[in-house]
């Protein structure tokens, strides 16, 4: 663990740009060291906010961030049968619309969703975050990419010790 952390009751907040990601707005790659904070359960809260831009509203457009394992709830995945056991997935939250003129732009702030549960720190240092439509797709397994003309947007992930 890094040597500058000290306080296991600190809230640790990461900032994702993704005009400095290494690939597109809706499959966004980042490096971090989560080492900056102690290995214990976190709830993780999230705000959004991006561009405007031309996605319409008849799209539901949800967040999935890779790295953040450890994740302690799981969801049910609609190609499942319906007496099947539900599936780990890496599963943020969903975003949501306003709009400006005939544009629209994706929100979330941190009371839009109910806090991730995750059993401790990320440990994989490559953190990829998807925005995807319409469809709720356990580890990126054929998730849809919200259209091209996405925008850049600001991810702040808030890590509240449990």
């Amino acid at each position: 663990m890094n040597s500058n952390t000290v306080d296991k009751n600190e809230i640790y907040t990461f900032v994702f740009n993704s005009i400095n990601n290494k690939q597109t707005p809706s499959r966004a790659v980042f490096n971090v060291d989560w080492t900056v904070m102690p290995d214990q359960p976190y709830h993780v809260y999230f705000s959004y906010m991006g561009e405007v831009n031309n996605v319409n509203g008849n799209q539901i457009p949800s967040i999935y961030v890779s790295s953040l394992n450890g994740f302690d709830y799981k969801v049910y995945n609609r190609n499942q049968q319906a007496n099947s056991a539900p599936t780990q997935t890496n599963f943020l939250g969903l975003l949501h619309y306003d709009f400006v003129g005939s544009n629209s732009f994706i929100y979330a702030d941190f009371t839009n969703n109910c806090p991730a549960y995750v059993s401790g720190r990320p440990t994989n240092s490559q953190c990829i975050i998807n925005i995807s439509q319409n469809a709720i797709s356990p580890n990126f397994g054929g998730y849809q990419p919200l259209l091209n003309d996405l925008g850049e947007y600001i991810l702040t992930l808030l890590f509240v010790p449990a």
